[in-house]
């Protein structure tokens, strides 16, 4: 709730609603009885919080799954698992209503997971007798792909291919597209030097979306962070906050919809280190602390609705009589720099792999400005304002009791500056100087005339 009353996420996404963790699934003869207690209580909770949930079909209940591969179930037949979808999905419009239900996204199963399926064209058949099975439901529930890792010149190039060719051949291909990106990941484990490898990856999705026809197509990103992997210690870091700024700024009108990789370090998917910051890429750590990357989030929904002018480290907006700033100082690590070994280093050496020396100041020309007196505030998130782990850091770095860790959470909040000004020209020019690494918010709004 507190994440959503400051960032305001349009769709949650929710992933193994199927899970033995999450439902209950018996078979009475041909039928399949689910108890839907939980997974309604946490469609009720996304619902209250003016959100829509994003369901990911996955994976299988324990009680209706032939074998598992890996950590993944997978379904005894297709008819289970099609019987599953159903029996769900008929809940949800008898238990929410249709034109809420229409409202949702529906992704089926997770392109990361379909090797467990063995060959791929036995993931294919079971996504278009899923597909088949919504669209008869009602015609009008929205489709997404699976949830693709894509990486240009790899298996899952091949596969996203392959994907789309059957699409087309059994008249199954989705509304939207789903992806994720990871710099640092299984799919893509050798780490780029290139300080742009996230907007040169949006540029061959969009290239290979084009190349098949699809360059229409809403495309959204999901997941995404520095890696997926929860033992990346810099994701702790404020680096994890510019890298994150740096990108989405720069590719803000590029794609559909952004997601993050995790809302918090607390997941059931990974056992929980023996260690507060341990490398996961939620904006929380597992304790509930507001990490440094939290607050791209909160600084990006502060944006105004026109735009003024985007570069290198900055981003102008404008709404009503306040202009809306956003500037970064990105720092990249060192070349060669190889995140594994990273996890053994000392956890207060987390910097060591970039040059924190360079402070860059940063001057953006206003035009056609209204001469007037304003109020000029700065939130900012460096490493020492507003970052959890310099914060722990600076305390210590011990394990936190409960009252501490309250203690610690009141002091995770952005350093903020007010000052007010009397501009009297139709051009005026801002400037100011960032820490690396360093993101900041700046609100110029007028108050009065001269």
């Amino acid at each position: 709730a507190d994440f959503q009353s400051t960032i305001h996420a349009s769709y949650i996404k929710l992933i193994d609603i199927f899970s033995d963790r999450v439902i209950t699934a018996v078979t009475e003869g041909h039928h399949i009885q689910c108890n839907y207690y939980l997974l309604d209580s946490i469609i009720d909770f996304v619902l209250s919080l003016d959100a829509k949930p994003y369901i990911c079909l996955s994976y299988t209940p324990t009680s209706l799954s032939a074998n598992r591969r890996g950590n993944v179930p997978v379904p005894e037949s297709i008819t289970t698992w099609t019987s599953l979808v159903s029996n769900f999905v008929y809940h949800a419009i008898n238990h929410y209503g249709i034109r809420e239900v229409e409202t949702w996204r529906f992704s089926i199963w997770d392109g990361d997971h379909a090797e467990v399926f063995g060959e791929e064209s036995a993931f294919f058949r079971l996504y278009r007798s899923t597909y088949r099975l919504l669209r008869q439901i009602n015609s009008k529930l929205a489709i997404v792909s699976p949830a693709l890792s894509y990486m240009p010149g790899t298996k899952t190039e091949k596969f996203f291919r392959h994907f789309i060719s059957f699409c087309r051949k059994n008249n199954c291909e989705p509304e939207f597209f789903d992806f994720k990106y990871y710099a640092f990941s299984d799919v893509n484990p050798n780490l780029n030097d290139r300080n742009d490898d996230f907007s040169l990856w949006v540029g061959s999705v969009k290239k290979t979306l084009s190349s098949l026809d699809l360059g229409d197509a809403p495309v959204y990103l999901t997941e995404y962070s520095f890696s997926n992997r929860q033992d990346i210690l810099l994701q702790d870091t404020c680096y994890q906050s510019c890298y994150l700024m740096k990108n989405l700024l720069a590719n803000y009108d590029r794609l559909d919809a952004f997601g993050c990789g995790s809302i918090s370090d607390f997941s059931h998917t990974y056992m929980l280190a023996d260690r507060l910051f341990h490398g996961g890429n939620g904006l929380y750590s597992a304790n509930g602390l507001k990490k440094a990357s939290y607050y791209v989030y909160a600084f990006l929904n502060e944006l105004g609705d026109q735009l003024i002018s985007v570069g290198d480290g900055f981003f102008m907006t404008k709404s009503n009589d306040s202009y809306k700033i956003i500037t970064y100082n990105y720092v990249h690590y060192h070349k060669g720099f190889n995140p594994k070994l990273q996890t053994q280093q000392e956890d207060k050496n987390r910097y060591q792999i970039f040059d924190t020396s360079r402070k860059i100041q940063i001057s953006l020309a206003l035009h056609n400005f209204t001469p007037g007196n304003y109020e000029i505030r700065d939130y900012y998130i460096n490493r020492e304002f507003g970052s959890a782990y310099d914060i722990w850091v600076q305390q210590g770095s011990e394990v936190l009791n409960s009252r501490e860790t309250e203690y610690l959470k009141a002091q995770c909040i952005p350093g903020f500056k007010k000052s007010v000004s009397r501009i009297d020209s139709t051009d005026y020019t801002h400037s100011l100087v960032l820490e690396p690494p360093e993101i900041r918010l700046t609100e110029i709004k007028y108050i009065s005339p001269l």
